[in-house]
């Protein structure tokens, strides 16, 4: 197993650091002073960015763009039986899936602010307990606190890191595949499924997760088993929890596709609509990065630079033999990238494993090398968040 080599490890401050971080109690106090540290940092950016531009709306409308809207759209009037929006008027939002516009009209009942308000808080609290499942699952199978200290930096300070207070399903995607793998590595089969199934009904993805799961099961039976038919299914069959868990992972998602059969009589419309956006039509994943990367005088160079980085991320996983973590990494970047690169670095950074790899990485790099990403990581974070705030098309 590769260990961070950083020279900290003996120090007596950091190994009390250390002590707190494997006390629960004491990990979810420093992880949400971290998350509520880097939600006022977010804050104080837009004072900055409102007062240079004489932008004259609030926070929350500075936040507000984009796919929000969409969101709103579901939590209000629910899915669409035909399309509205677009310049065509041939976009409807069936391309989000269900889950947490449903979360949030059920928490708008008991708590009735504004949604961008509400969003915020409750995408914040998500977003601190997956972080908290992240360091709890780094220390489970890396058994390293400081790559889970760095790791959690890069994620409450770092590049994209306010998408996790937006109306949008980063903050409870991250959250519901961390605790995926946390319970998936500790054996929790049911607690596993429960977690694929918000997930797979939060986001197309999710279902996805299956496969992960085949990569852990096959790891475990070739890890103490030599291949015999009867033993290869009868393991898998004779345990009712990992059988039932598996079962629960598709769940939101096939219930999603039930549910556009009787809205609209196409399952697949989530699919098929996204012709609207120019990305309903899948191809090769490398043809479309490299088409990206040769078009040097567009923003989509900087997306397809995320795509180069999360296909090395899901290279030093599979170096590593984390196979699960692996196939996972390898999904979530080559399945976005088949349609498009718009959109590709947020569903890098908010699928938990991509980052994971890279900071996997990191353990061979000198503590200058770590503390330069940081702070580069750091400053490519405001501007992004500058560029939310100006509707730039590079932060879609």
């Amino acid at each position: 197993m590769m260990r961070w080599n950083n020279g900290y490890r003996n120090a007596d401050g950091w190994k009390k650091i250390r002590e707190k971080l494997e006390d629960t109690k004491w990990l979810v106090c420093i992880v949400f002073a971290m998350v509520a540290v880097s939600r006022l940092l977010v804050y104080l950016n837009f004072l900055i960015w409102s007062g240079r531009n004489s932008f004259d709306g609030g926070f929350f409308d500075a936040l507000s763009i984009y796919d929000t809207a969409w969101y709103k759209s579901i939590i209000g009037d629910g899915y669409w039986t035909e399309p509205r929006w677009g310049d065509q008027g041939d976009s409807a939002n069936w391309a989000f899936f269900p889950f947490y516009p449903l979360l949030m009209k059920g928490i708008h009942v008991i708590l009735p602010f504004d949604y961008d308000l509400l969003a915020f808080a409750v995408n914040s609290v998500f977003f601190a307990f997956a972080l908290v499942l992240a360091v709890k699952y780094i220390l489970l199978t890396r058994e390293d606190w400081v790559h889970a200290l760095v790791f959690v930096f890069l994620m409450a300070f770092g590049v994209y890191n306010f998408y996790f207070s937006l109306l949008y399903t980063e903050a409870p995607f991250l959250f519901f595949v961390a605790a995926f793998f946390y319970c998936m590595e500790r054996k929790q089969y049911l607690w596993m499924g429960a977690a694929g199934a918000f997930a797979s009904g939060t986001r197309n993805l999710g279902i996805m997760l299956v496969f992960p799961l085949a990569a852990h099961y096959l790891t475990e039976y070739f890890g103490s088993n030599r291949f015999r038919l009867k033993t290869f299914f009868g393991n898998f069959f004779g345990n009712v929890r990992l059988v039932l868990g598996t079962v629960l992972i598709p769940f939101g998602f096939f219930s999603y596709m039930l549910h556009l059969y009787f809205r609209v009589g196409d399952s697949m419309a989530f699919v098929h609509i996204e012709r609207a956006w120019g990305k309903g039509d899948l191809t090769n994943p490398f043809r479309v990065l490299w088409n990206s990367l040769v078009n040097v005088d567009s923003f989509v160079f900087y997306l397809s630079l995320w795509g180069v980085w999360g296909i090395y991320c899901a290279w030093l996983l599979l170096c590593s033999k984390r196979w699960a973590e692996f196939v996972m990494a390898f999904l979530v970047v080559m399945i976005p990238l088949a349609a498009s690169v718009i959109g590709v670095p947020r569903y890098l950074i908010g699928c938990f494993v991509p980052l994971l790899g890279f900071t996997d990485g990191m353990g061979r790099w000198r503590k200058s090398q770590i503390f330069a990403l940081c702070v580069f990581s750091f400053v490519l974070g405001e501007i992004c968040l500058w560029g939310w705030f100006d509707s730039a098309a590079f932060v879609m």
